[in-house]
Formats: C-alpha cells, sequence, structure tokens
C-alpha cells in the first residue's frame, strides 16, 4: 500500500504528461481532480505547441516573401519588343478564282425579318415560295425535309387538312410530329387556290 501510495504522488508531481505516465493513472485509480489537472495541462501544451508552429510558419512565409521580392530586384527587366507586325489587310470577300467566299448563314430572329420575307415572295407574287417559307418557319423544319413532303402528308382528302403531320428529318432521322396551325392551313390553302387545287395526293 506505501509502493501504492509513493507511485500516485509521483504520478501527480510529474502532471502526467507522457501518455505512458497517464496510463499508470488510470492503472492506480487516478481520482477525477487528477484527471481534470492533467487534461488541462496537455490541453496547454499542446496549445503552445500549435503558437510556436504557427510563429515558425509566419516567419518562414515573410522570409520567402522577403527572398522573392530580392529575387525578382536582380532579375534584368524584360525590354518590350516593339510591334513589327504588319497591319492586316483589308478583308476581300472574292477568292482568288474570282468566287465569293463562303459565310455563315444568319438566322431569322425577329418577326418583322420574317414578315418582311413574306411581303418580298407576295409584291412578286410568288405564291409557292411564300407558302414555303411561312409553312417551314411555322412548323420549324428544314427546306430538305419540306420538299420531302407529299400532298397525302397533308391531306386526308380534298380540301380537308389534317390536324398533324409526321417529318422524318433527313438530317437526324429522328420523327418530327408537327401540329399544322391556323398559319400553315391559311398559307397552303391560298397555294392551293393558286393551282386551283389541281394535283394528286402523290404530289410533292
Amino acid at each position: 500500500m506505501e509502493i501504492q501510495g509513493t507511485i500516485q504522488q509521483a504520478v501527480k508531481d510529474s502532471l502526467i504528461a507522457t501518455p505512458i505516465v497517464a496510463a499508470l493513472a488510470q492503472i492506480y485509480d487516478e481520482t477525477d481532480e487528477d484527471k481534470i489537472q492533467r487534461l488541462e495541462y496537455q490541453v496547454q501544451q499542446l496549445t503552445a505547441e500549435l503558437a510556436a508552429e504557427r510563429k515558425l510558419r509566419y516567419d518562414a512565409e515573410q522570409k520567402i516573401e522577403e527572398l522573392q521580392k530580392e529575387v525578382e530586384m536582380m532579375r534584368p527587366q524584360k525590354k518590350c519588343k516593339k510591334n513589327t507586325q504588319e497591319a492586316p489587310k483589308e478583308y476581300n470577300p472574292y477568292k482568288s478564282d474570282g468566287k465569293l467566299k463562303a459565310r455563315p448563314a444568319e438566322s431569322i430572329r425577329s418577326y418583322e425579318d420574317f414578315v418582311a420575307i413574306q411581303n418580298y415572295f407576295l409584291e412578286k407574287n410568288n405564291i409557292r415560295d411564300w407558302a414555303l417559307w411561312t409553312v417551314g418557319v411555322c412548323l420549324g423544319v428544314r427546306i430538305s425535309d419540306l420538299l420531302s413532303l407529299k400532298i397525302k402528308h397533308i391531306l386526308k382528302s380534298h380540301y380537308v387538312f389534317r390536324e398533324r403531320v409526321t417529318i422524318i428529318e433527313q438530317k437526324t432521322s429522328k420523327a418530327n410530329n408537327c401540329l399544322l396551325t391556323e398559319a400553315v392551313i391559311d398559307a397552303l390553302t391560298r397555294y392551293f387556290d393558286s393551282i386551283k387545287w389541281k394535283f394528286t395526293m402523290e404530289d410533292y
């Protein structure tokens, strides 16, 4: 019992700093008060170590900045090169063989442009192209898909329009189920009137 009491006192006096001592303290009936003191000491020790590491890190970062500035000052300054490039040549819309260069098509984005193109065809009394333009825009299909349609795809019978038309797109091979709107029916009716409804159901 005297040996046990001596060990307990030694544990308290050493502030229980190492894991081995902490293990010994648990073996020899460490009281709650002793455990609190030991843990508080460990917190203080770790806090001090962390503060020291932060100070070292801060000092190292400051030293790195100083060295980088010193290196930059010692480097020779690069001289700006004079712009020796030739001035860009004026754009020529023609190829060397005299043909026009290809240009990307600009899509029609406004309703005013749509109406202006409609009016262009109507002024020239070109009802067929006016109808193609109107139907193509209203259905949202390419001209190649539009030209593949036959009368039987549009009409159930003479003077009777279908509600929808299914178009297999040539570019994507997808089926596009389009609603025949009033604008489409009006345009096609006007075109059919212009040719006096003289066609067969197999005509394009």
